[in-house]
């Protein structure tokens, strides 16, 4: 078996969801350990390091899981992609918006058709 392990980089908000999450991972961690309830907890703890290689694939794991079912609300407003609502080429607000139908991303038209020419 082979391991191969590569260095990427995250989206710049996707490397802010990851951060706000590890913090909250390493506070609930850290109350474990200091109450003395570390051992007894490990399924928590798994769950917990779950959470941020989920974030790592695709924040929407953590947002969307079944633990955040109130995320899901139709009245949290416009479907938002990457924490963002503009072009995710140009990072303006979308004109003429398509809507990838992978990861619901936001991009403007005109964007799309000048990023397929260049392939």
């Amino acid at each position: 078996r082979f391991v191969n392990i590569r260095p990427v980089r995250l989206h710049p908000v996707e490397e802010d969801f990851y951060n706000a999450l590890y913090t909250q991972t390493k506070t609930s961690f850290d109350d474990y350990d200091s109450s003395g309830n570390l051992r007894s907890n490990y399924a928590h703890v798994f769950d917990l390091l779950m959470r941020l290689r989920q974030s790592v694939d695709h924040p929407y794991l953590v947002i969307y899981s079944k633990k955040n079912k109130e995320g899901l609300s139709p009245a949290s407003g416009p479907a938002i992609a990457n924490g963002s609502a503009d072009c995710d080429i140009c990072h303006e607000p979308p004109t003429d918006r398509v809507v990838s139908s992978c990861c619901q991303a936001a991009f403007c038209r005109g964007c799309v058709l000048e990023y397929m020419s260049t392939l």
